[in-house]
């Protein structure tokens, strides 16, 4: 069996050359069989139990972002995501996977970088399991990461050397970028020759391409503007061609990647078209470089794919034990009898890559195929097309169906007519096609006329079902079998004596039936004088008929008892007898010797068909699509018959569905409904059909809770020293809250509002009422959120400082009064006396308003005569 290999297996007149780099490169390249024995794998199977042959791709958002494993269609840009990458057995998140590229054997390698010790932000070299996304880390490569110094690119030659593309030239600045080797064996990086690289453009992506190209195999390198290739042994480049972007518009697109296709030749491309830097909207796209022209060809990305498109890209190449070859060493290279063949002539496929597709392909000459047509056979390749179609012969042999040959699937149909023809060839019987398909045959009535083919017959008429006519006398001397009985003249006994009740002079004496004494004496059987209940015989010269009431007779009438008596034949009435009219589609009894008819009532029960007797049986049409039938209440549903059963399907008629707070009633899946209303907040009515009126209603309440800081300062007694002096205890927490809303109300910002402050007998976090768990966010913005909840409140950090005050500008870094500890409780020793005291030698914690960490609320103690601001909360009164 002959298997799927790669078109850029060379052939064996190449050993000279891998001989002479051998001894360049030392064991690693041999000549050797075809084939490695490392997988086998056919091209557009995802399904492959190993890697399959396929474009892979990575994406490498920012490095705070998860790199993803993708497969990409090379032609239209779809793609499956695989999986998240993560380190195997410990779940290490792998991010800034920027490099991917195949082994020669097959193996998926990656450059990223890690998040847990001792991998934590550094650049590591990995293996990727091209399945499951899971990764096997295999060490530090040594570059130091930082802004401007990556490893952006990577790629194997066919000799398992993997070259790397570090990126190290600053923004504007002269190029400084490397080309360097990494060690698959420990992950260590090491640059290549003369690092300069001189006349190459600042750029990203790194490939090499054309595979068959030994001993020499090119090294391509594309930035923002050009095209080169690279020296592997020195580093240095050189500019083959600009890049040309047609379409869309050239805003300042970077090359992120590069691969190529070793079995069709293509190289493709990541491209990052942004207008404007790294700020501006992300516009990611796939496509292919012509390296003759510089041209590039854009296939843009699902817009859903990832925020800042695709990075590594790597395809996977087939190999295969080729003519059953031994296994070979890695870095051995295939000989010229490996190849590819157009295996599948009817798959629309071009299963060897040579441009040719199923009998286009002369691989397939002779081959079977398919023209598409699922009711012919027999076809076959023959000069490029699919030829000798046979139509399927579905000829059932029966004439009461009509045969036919279904497009859809390729399988006979033999459908029943009842108006085709179809006879039994028998003269007696009345033949008609029924639809089931089969024909059926009812005798005609006894005594029709017919002609039993015989000319020793005559009179012939059918008798259930069979002609026969009455044989005549058998003529002795004209040589015809008049009688049909076989026999002619004299060897018909006929013709050895009288026959007394034929009328005839048998024997030639000239004397007929009884005349002839000799031949018909008396008591011979003599011509029938046509009375049932008598006997005829002769007597003397003469048939004498002789009353006889053993005999049985017939009036010829079913409903009558019929006996010989006296010579007579009588009738007595008999209604218990069976009789019929003749006619299949009647019930028949006997009543008063007369045969009564009543019609077969033809009744299934069902109003959408109407029956009919024929032939007995009873037969039911289906009445015509669209009768209506009886209704089932539902007014989303319309009542008719089709195909004989009464049917309700949907309809989209409008209706009521009787609920006041929905409009446009409207049935739809057989369920009369409305589209609910918007709830008015301030009229008494469920507007919205949520069972919930006015400010009870989700509907009416804000989602989230406001937030500032004071534009006013207060003292530790917030303006109320007097309470202290006099030694009154009342604690200010109210105040504070009273300034709160006060600042508040100055504003418009209506709402209920406390201030963030604990004190001997309460905390922040059980005044600050936030039952919904709604969260808080500044009165400007965006991003405007300081925490998403009353827990995420009181967690050590917020989502951003609170600088803004109740007019919505920005106070800067300023002290808050707050007594209160991160986690929401009170600072119990310093607190202003409770919040009563304005003198200086007392002491009350503070926040910083610049700040988002724990020292927003709990900053350190101040002096209680020292002016602060106060943090306001809203808090949620739906509770």
């Amino acid at each position: 069996m002959r298997f799927f290999v790669a078109l850029f297996l060379l052939s064996i007149t190449f050993a000279s050359a891998l001989n002479a780099k051998k001894s360049d490169e030392g064991e690693s390249a041999q000549v050797c069989g075809c084939g490695n024995g490392i997988q086998e794998v056919l091209p557009y199977n995802f399904m492959n139990p190993n890697c399959p042959y396929k474009l892979y791709a990575t994406d490498s958002i920012n490095p705070q972002t998860q790199s993803h494993l993708y497969a990409v269609n090379a032609y239209d840009g779809q793609v499956i995501d695989i999986g998240a990458i993560a380190q195997s057995g410990t779940g290490m998140q792998i991010r800034r996977v920027t490099s991917l590229d195949f082994s020669p054997e097959g193996v998926l390698y990656a450059l990223g970088t890690g998040t847990q010790n001792p991998y934590n932000n550094k650049s590591i070299l990995m293996t990727i399991d091209c399945q499951t996304a899971q990764a096997t880390v295999i060490g530090q490569t040594g570059v130091a990461l930082a802004t401007g110094t990556a490893l952006t690119d990577m790629s194997f030659n066919q000799y398992g050397q993997l070259f790397v593309y570090k990126k190290q030239s600053p923004q504007n600045s002269v190029n400084e970028d490397r080309l360097g080797t990494i060690n698959v064996s420990t992950g260590a990086y090491t640059e290549v020759g003369d690092p300069n690289f001189a006349q190459a453009e600042i750029g990203n992506g790194l490939t090499f391409a054309e595979f068959p190209t030994y001993p020499s195999q090119p090294l391509y390198q594309a930035g923002n503007f050009k095209l080169s290739k690279l020296d592997t042994s020195t580093g240095m480049a050189t500019p083959i061609t600009d890049l040309i972007f047609f379409d869309p518009a050239n805003n300042r697109p970077r090359t992120n990647g590069l691969e190529a296709d070793f079995l069709t030749g293509i190289i493709y491309a990541s491209i990052n078209n942004k207008a404007s830097g790294m700020s501006s909207p992300s516009e990611n796209y796939l496509g292919t470089f012509n390296t003759t022209t510089g041209e590039f060809s854009f296939i843009k990305l699902p817009a859903t794919l990832v925020q800042d498109g695709l990075d590594g890209l790597a395809f996977n190449r087939p190999y295969e034990e080729c003519d059953g070859a031994t296994p070979v060493p890695t870095g051995c290279v295939c000989g010229g009898d490996c190849y590819l063949d157009e295996t599948n002539c009817s798959d629309l496929i071009d299963n060897d890559f040579d441009g040719l597709i199923d009998c286009e392909d002369p691989d397939c000459d002779a081959q079977s195929c398919e023209d598409g047509d699922l009711c012919t056979t027999g076809e076959s390749c023959s000069a490029g097309s699919c030829l000798g179609a046979v139509a399927i012969d579905c000829n059932d042999s029966e004439s009461c169906t009509d045969d036919t040959c279904d497009p859809s699937t390729g399988f006979c149909v033999n459908q029943g007519n009842d108006a085709n023809l179809c006879t039994d060839s028998n003269q007696c019987t009345t033949d008609i096609c029924l639809i089931t398909g089969t024909c059926q045959s009812t005798n005609v009535s006894n005594g029709t006329s017919c002609d039993d083919g015989q000319a020793c017959t005559s009179s012939d008429i059918c008798t259930d079902g069979v002609c026969a006519g009455t044989p005549g006398i058998e003529n002795c001397a004209n040589g015809i079998d008049d009688d049909c009985d076989g026999l002619i003249d004299g060897l018909d006994p006929d013709c050895g004596g009288e026959i007394c009740d034929d009328g005839v002079d048998n024997d030639g004496d000239l004397l007929v039936d009884c005349l002839d004494t000799l031949d018909c004496p008396t008591g011979t059987t003599c011509q029938d004088d046509g009375n049932p209940c008598t006997d005829n015989t002769c007597l003397a010269t003469l048939c004498n008929a002789t009353n006889n009431d053993s005999n049985t007779c017939s009036d010829g009438n079913d409903c009558t008892d019929d006996a010989c008596s006296a010579g007579s034949c009588l009738s007595t009435n008999d209604d218990s007898n069976i009789c019929s009219d003749g006619d299949a589609c009647t019930n028949d009894l006997c009543s008063a010797g007369i045969c009564n008819s009543t019609a077969i009532i033809c009744d299934d029960g069902n109003e959408c068909t109407t029956g009919a007797c024929f032939l007995g049986s009873c037969q039911f049409t289906p009445l015509t699509n669209g009768t209506p039938c009886t209704a089932d209440t539902n007014v989303c549903t319309d009542d008719y018959c089709q195909l004989g059963n009464c049917t309700h399907p949907n309809n989209t008629s409008p209706c009521d569905d009787g609920m006041t707070c929905t409009s446009g009633d409207v049935c739809s899946g057989g369920v009369c409904s409305g589209t609910p209303g918007v709830e008015i907040c301030d009229n008494g009515i469920d507007d919205d059909c949520d069972d919930n009126i006015d400010e009870f209603d989700d509907d009416c309440a804000p989602s989230t809770l406001n937030v500032f800081i004071t534009s006013t300062t207060y003292d530790g007694s917030f303006g109320n020293s007097k309470k202290f002096n006099n030694s009154e205890t009342t604690l200010e927490v109210v105040t504070a809250d009273s300034l709160c809303q006060a600042r508040a109300d100055a504003a418009s910002l209506g709402g209920t509002w406390v201030a963030l402050i604990s004190d001997d007998t309460s905390n922040a976090f059980d005044r600050l009422i936030n039952c919904n768990d709604k969260a808080w966010v500044m009165l400007s913005g965006p991003p405007n959120v300081i925490a998403h909840s009353k827990a995420d409140l009181f967690d050590g950090v917020l989502d951003q400082a609170i600088n803004v005050d109740e007019f919505g500008n920005n106070v800067g870094n300023n002290f808050v009064w707050t007594g209160t500890k991160p986690d929401g409780t009170a600072e119990l020793s310093n607190n202003c006396n409770n919040w009563t005291s304005a003198k200086q030698f007392h002491r009350g914690y503070r926040g910083r308003s610049n700040y988002a960490g724990p020292v927003w609320i709990h900053y350190g103690v101040g002096n209680c005569n020292q002016p602060r601001h106060l943090y306001c909360f809203e808090i949620d009164t739906g509770c």
